[in-house]
């Protein structure tokens, strides 16, 4: 039993830092990513730390608010972990599991933009059919619109074609970054499941705005909400348990990002390329407490950098005068993305996750 009380089985390891489950040692020391990152940055930094108590004693866990930076740093230490600015490849952490990078491909020298338009555009076609299969079985209520084919969704309309939605979502992305289609299934699952939230939201905004009257929002490729009326989602004759918990969810989380992201979305008009760089920007804005290989965050890192100085050069090319405030707003809109929609998914559709990545 360690010192913060935790005794680990011989199949499950713990972060010997704060006691969080990991499955990668970093460092040399079995510790979880933030730990690792903690310790980097305090030997970056060179300063001198003081415990919070005065007696070099604390006892901390991931679950705490806050941690004694100096007896974090000394626990580090203790255990053996070692870090130094200069550091060679064959020093830098390792994992203790075998974890295989996806062999460079003929993709990745092309730009990245159009990598995901052309993986977008191919997959439009199967969500488009499927979609409006799914709205005529449900005898979904046509929405006016003198050219195009629009209806007002339902919550279980929306269910049903959610699972086609994950694994086009996900199909685009392997297509376009072929390194995903060589992660073991959990490493994939947690990427995934911190993404399809903000796929939607981006998709739905833009699409949105493009399409349909400002009142609505687009909650797939042809299905949308009437945002003045979002009871409407929830039917009467829809067995939910708690419906009107439910509906008052729905109904401030639509107004939430609407009064959020809408003014972002229309103080300028988002460009085809602009919505294609916000979705793989969302994608690589990773929570950076998973507990993944680091080779993930270095290559999601890698296509993010990648991303910017595309749209730098494309806002050269259309003599864009104001560059930084633009860069500015599509990183707000694919920061702002990340937190409420992944709840919801994740409430009402963790079974579908689950049968979207074991098929």
């Amino acid at each position: 039993m360690d010192s913060s009380g935790v005794e680990p089985s011989s199949s499950t390891k713990v972060c010997l830092i704060c006691t969080v489950p990991i499955r990668f040692t970093r460092l040399g020391v079995h510790a979880c990513r933030a730990c690792a990152a903690f310790y980097k940055r305090s030997k970056i930094s060179g300063k001198r730390l003081t415990c919070r108590q005065g007696d070099n004693q604390c006892v901390f866990r991931k679950h705490e608010k806050f941690m004694c930076r100096s007896c974090r740093f000394d626990k580090c230490t203790e255990l053996g972990m070692e870090y130094s600015p200069v550091m060679n490849e064959n020093e830098k952490e390792d994992s203790s599991e075998d974890v295989n990078e996806a062999s460079p491909s003929s993709n990745e020298e092309k730009p990245l933009i159009e990598l995901i338009r052309t993986a977008y555009e191919n997959s439009y076609p199967k969500r488009l059919e499927h979609e409006i299969y799914v709205s005529k079985k449900h005898n979904l209520k046509r929405l006016y619109h003198p050219t195009e084919e629009f209806y007002i969704s339902s919550m279980h309309s929306f269910m049903e074609m959610f699972p086609t939605i994950i694994k086009e979502i996900i199909n685009i992305f392997e297509k376009a970054f072929p390194f995903l289609k060589e992660l073991i299934l959990e490493d994939k699952a947690a990427i995934f499941q911190d993404y399809i939230g903000k796929f939607c939201i981006i998709e739905g905004f833009y699409r949105s705005l493009l399409h349909i009257p400002t009142n609505h929002f687009l909650a797939s490729l042809i299905t949308c909400i009437d945002c003045d009326n979002v009871d409407q989602w929830i039917r009467d004759e829809d067995f939910v348990e708690r419906k009107a918990d439910f509906r008052e969810f729905v109904r401030n989380y639509s107004d939430e990002y609407t009064a959020l992201l809408l003014p972002l979305f229309t103080l300028e008009k988002v460009e085809e390329p602009e919505f294609m760089a916000l979705l793989i920007l969302g994608f690589c804005d990773i929570d950076l407490t998973l507990d993944l290989p680091e080779f993930i965050f270095e290559k999601l890192e890698s296509i993010r950098k990648g991303v910017f100085a595309e749209l730098q050069e494309y806002y050269k090319r259309e003599e864009v005068s104001d560059i930084s405030t633009r860069m500015g707003m599509l990183m707000t809109v694919a920061h702002s993305t990340s937190v409420r929609i992944i709840i919801v998914i994740i409430m009402i559709n963790n079974i579908i996750i689950c049968i979207v990545f074991t098929m």
